[in-house]
């Protein structure tokens, strides 16, 4: 993508920047969560009005999920597989950078998700699943058989 908007419910358009864009995803009070490529920031998240309300340059997000409590998870896949983790308020909290190794030919399949208890789920990483809880401890590991 080479460029971010933001529409009301009736389809008009409140502000727009042109950014190359990796990934956007939107959190549930409506504030825009991007991982933007430019000289300063990777992570973005925008307010409703275009204005930024945080940023961080320590990654750059293929995939990003937000949880119910608006906490941002984002993972890269460019060489090594990294995720990390802030709060609803845009802190840092932690990262886990101890994964497999990215294919040469990347992973199609590569997701990060959350559930209902807020734990983060990390699908196709080198055809391996990981559960982590909110503080980034492992609950589990398992194989997707070639999935």
């Amino acid at each position: 993508l080479t460029g971010l908007a933001m529409f009301d419910i009736n389809g008009s358009e409140l502000w727009s920047q042109s950014l190359l864009v990796y990934r956007i995803a939107v959190d549930n009070l409506g504030r825009m969560v991007a991982s933007v490529f430019s000289s300063y920031q990777s992570i973005v998240r925008y307010n409703l009005d275009g204005t930024i309300n945080f940023q961080d340059s320590s990654i750059t997000a293929i995939k990003i999920a937000i949880d119910q409590n608006n906490n941002i998870t984002a993972i890269s896949g460019t060489g090594f597989y990294e995720i990390l983790h802030y709060d609803s308020s845009g802190t840092f909290q932690w990262r886990v950078d101890s994964l497999p190794y990215t294919p040469p030919f990347g992973d199609y399949s590569l997701e990060v998700l959350t559930d209902l208890n807020n734990d983060i789920i990390a699908i196709g990483l080198n055809d391996t699943m990981f559960k982590f809880n909110e503080s980034g401890n492992l609950i589990w590991k398992k194989s997707m058989n070639g999935l």
